[in-house]
């Protein structure tokens, strides 16, 4: 679907001719001026595609739009609006939440916008959400006329449940029906319990019950649960479960159990300074049928339909890794986990993980971003079984691992379904293990393998060793397109013109850390995004001078190491943005400079305001990164200054920064609804 824009009419105002040159700004304007004339004849080629179309097929295709696509199709005639209206009510929620403005009834904004997720954080919307879902359960329906997930911050895990387990009414006689759940069976114990993950006898089988139940929990027609920042201990967390049965998506983001101080006074703590641990509010519900608190057991439905876990720093020390074995037993048709941990893993966690999830795609397994990360144990050869046992595996990414040797690579080849491989060897505490004799890749093709990367922690003793690393990894790989940041090894032994020569006709993605003016100016044509630091030496030697246009290239990333001028930062940008990469939709800005010294007699104090004005300026010019949506990096002072010029630029803004209004309706709902209301796009891979 095609995107216009609203309230555009038609200027048939007619203009002499004259001999005067315009300006920039006057061409600007006498181009938004032919765009605009040609709107109304693309309305109304719009308008006559959908008429072709009957209602199902519309609301079929309006599955797969944005919220503003949507407002855009409701906005071309008074009976499309209508039609997108009865559309919604039957496909969409029927009822919603309204913001503080307090509306009343149903608005096709809300019914939209609520579809996706519903925020409960504030004890406003904690009421507003209770209403509804009391609403709805006593008029016998479920979830899915209200939302499809749920997103909690710092909510009282108490009041979710009690939310979660409100029974839908369905008719009262002694034929009423009754339901069987599928659960397994999970024993919380004490957190404080010190209890080693390994201890578990690995071969014990998963105890399942059934459950009988005459009132379903409305819980269990939600598709997708967020729980952020929620302090509560493991029993509640899974009996917050046990009130989901049809999870498509979960993510548990920093869970921590709740702390109370030696005097009475509830507080947080890590058990120094008179702080211990301490017990939530206990779930008043004696008449729940997945709870047994005489043998201390929760029974979790079996999750069939949850497809992808996020566990984000769950609890703390062996807390979150007994969470993680038992969450595991919910999830037999699991296919994407990304498991923040803070407590090391090793072969035997890989081996419990492949048993559990069996149907795994995408696997990422990195350390709690502490003061100092803790290292994955894995091995070789537990990474090796661990890609055996689960065939569909395509995505593995495991950082940072101090007893990876390097002697998989000479096996990865008989794993073909791979796309995505990145093992970094780095060691923080244990240090890392010695790297082995003759790594090359062999085993077989990798036809699929688009991405792999290894490291920084990889020496070679000679120029012969990294040679076949390289050469046998282009041989198992032809369609190689990214491999991640290689040009930290030692480098009197690399030769990066060299090996992006050898990879130069599939090489999409680059990532350059230390770029040589030889390197610089043989990049290879076909790339599509580029990472660049930038120190004096690159502006001194003026490289930028050697970097071939290339108008294929879309995303660019650029961070300054090292202070350099204004003006030269200012005509580097400008190079950048409108002679060698015009094309760019993808933008990341970032610099680690410290911003109290001064160079050239500029003081990095005010560096903020000068980006401002400067990317203001650019953005001012039409030729200069023409395409630009995302802007990421940065932390702009001025949005709104730079949304004027630019309304369809999508900003990394935090929350408070979101609620921007332009004082132009049409630049307000195009940011609003076509622009904020997505999501913004991740610069990882």
């Amino acid at each position: 679907m095609k995107r216009f824009p609203i309230d555009a009419h038609q200027d048939s105002s007619s203009h002499k001719k004259t001999k005067i040159i315009p300006t920039s700004s006057e061409r600007q304007q006498q181009q938004q001026q032919q765009n605009d004339e040609k709107i109304p004849n693309f309305k109304q080629e719009v308008l006559s595609i959908l008429a072709k179309l009957n209602m199902d097929e519309v609301g079929l295709i309006m599955e797969f739009l944005c919220t503003g696509e949507i407002l855009m199709m409701s906005l071309c005639s008074k009976r499309w609006y209508e039609s997108i209206c009865s559309i919604v009510k039957e496909k969409f929620p029927t009822y919603v939440i309204h913001d503080h403005d307090n509306s009343h009834g149903w608005t096709l904004t809300a019914a939209l916008r609520g579809a996706k997720s519903i925020s409960i954080s504030s004890h406003e919307s904690v009421e507003q959400v209770s209403q509804v879902v009391n609403e709805i359960a006593e008029q016998g329906y479920s979830l899915s006329s209200f939302t499809k997930r749920f997103n909690c911050v710092s909510m009282d895990p108490t009041t979710l449940y009690d939310i979660l387990n409100t029974r839908i009414q369905q008719r009262r006689d002694e034929n009423a029906a009754t339901t069987n759940v599928k659960t397994v069976v999970l024993k919380f114990e004490d957190d404080l319990e010190k209890k080693s993950l390994y201890d578990e006898d690995e071969n014990e089988d998963v105890s399942f019950k059934d459950i009988e139940i005459r009132e379903i929990p409305i819980g269990f027609s939600l598709k997708e649960l967020t729980l952020n920042e929620m302090s509560l201990d493991r029993s509640t967390l899974y009996r917050i479960l046990s009130k989901c049965c049809a999870l498509e998506k979960l993510d548990l983001l920093c869970l921590e159990p709740v702390y109370y101080s030696v005097g009475g006074d509830r507080g947080r703590g890590r058990g120094k300074g008179g702080f211990k641990r301490g017990k939530v509010l206990c779930i008043e519900d004696e008449e729940d049928e997945f709870y047994n608190e005489q043998e201390g057991l929760v029974y979790v439905p079996v999750l069939e339909s949850l497809k992808s876990l996020t566990s984000d720093s769950i609890f703390d020390y062996d807390a979150g890794e007994k969470f993680m074995i038992d969450i595991l037993k919910l999830c037999p048709n699991l296919e994407e986990l990304h498991y923040i941990y803070q407590y090391p893993v090793n072969d035997w966690f890989l081996s419990h993980l492949a048993k559990m999830c069996p149907k795994l795609k995408n696997i990422k397994i990195s350390a709690y971003d502490g003061a100092t990360p803790i290292e994955l144990e894995v091995t070789d050869e537990g990474i090796y079984e661990f890609l055996k046992a689960l065939p569909q595996l395509e995505h593995v990414d495991f950082y940072p691992c101090c007893n990876f040797l390097g002697e998989l690579f000479k096996k990865i080849g008989e794993f073909s379904q791979l796309k995505h491989f990145r093992v970094i060897r780095e060691g923080y505490n244990s240090g890392l293990v010695t790297m082995a004799d003759d790594v090359h890749f062999g085993g077989g093709m990798l036809p699929k393998l688009e991405y792999i990367g290894v490291g920084r922690c990889n020496n070679f003793n000679t120029n012969e060793e990294l040679d076949k690393f390289f050469t046998t990894l282009r041989s198992i790989a032809p369609h190689l397109k990214d491999f991640g940041i290689i040009f930290d090894t030692d480098r009197k032994l690399m030769n990066g013109k060299q090996i992006i020569e050898l990879f130069s006709d599939s090489l999409t993605h680059l990532n350059l850390e230390k770029a040589s003016a030889e390197l610089i100016s043989n990049l290879p044509k076909n790339l599509s995004t580029l990472g660049l630091m930038i120190d004096n030496e690159f502006a001194s030697q003026n490289m930028l001078s050697l970097l071939q246009p290339n108008h294929g290239l879309k995303r660019l990333s650029l961070i300054f190491t090292q202070p350099i001028s204004l003006e030269t930062f200012q005509n580097m940008i400008e190079k950048l943005a409108v002679h060698i990469y015009p094309c760019v939709t993808h933008l990341e800005l970032l610099d680690v400079v410290d911003r109290s010294v001064s160079v050239g007699g500029h003081n990095f104090k005010g560096i903020d305001n000068y980006l401002d004005c400067m990317f203001e300026k650019i953005l001012r010019n039409p030729k200069a990164w023409h395409d630009l949506r995302y802007v990421d990096g940065v932390a702009f002072s001025t949005i709104t200054r730079l949304l004027k010029v630019r309304p369809t630029i999508r900003f990394n803004l935090d929350e408070s920064e979101k609620h921007i209004v332009l004082e132009d309706e049409r630049s307000n709902f195009y940011y609003q609804w076509l622009v904020l209301d997505q999501p913004f796009e991740s610069w990882s891979q």
